[in-house]
C-alpha cells in the first residue's frame, strides 16, 4: 500500500519524449502529461490527456503524433 504522500506518479524520460502519469490528479482528464525533449531536456509545451487513453495505445499514439510529430512513433509501435 502507498503512503499518504505517495500519489502513484510514474515518469518515463527519453531523449525525445517525456511522459508523466499521475493517477490521482487534481485536474480531471489531465492525468497524463507529455512533451517533446531534446537530448533528455524538456523542449516543448506540456500536453495533457486523460488516463483512459493509456488503455487504447493507438489513440494515445495518435495524440502523441498530433502534438509532437512522429517522435517515438516507431518505438511505441514496436512496444505495442
Amino acid at each position: 500500500m502507498g503512503r499518504d504522500d505517495d500519489d502513484g506518479t510514474t515518469e518515463l524520460c527519453h531523449a525525445d519524449l517525456s511522459i508523466r502519469v499521475v493517477p490521482r490528479s487534481f485536474l480531471p482528464d489531465s492525468e497524463i502529461t507529455f512533451n517533446r525533449c531534446r537530448s533528455g531536456e524538456h523542449a516543448g509545451p506540456v500536453q495533457r490527456a486523460p488516463i483512459a487513453e493509456l488503455l487504447d495505445t493507438a489513440a494515445f499514439q495518435r495524440r502523441l503524433t498530433a502534438a509532437n510529430g512522429d517522435v517515438g512513433a516507431p518505438r511505441l509501435a514496436a512496444a505495442a
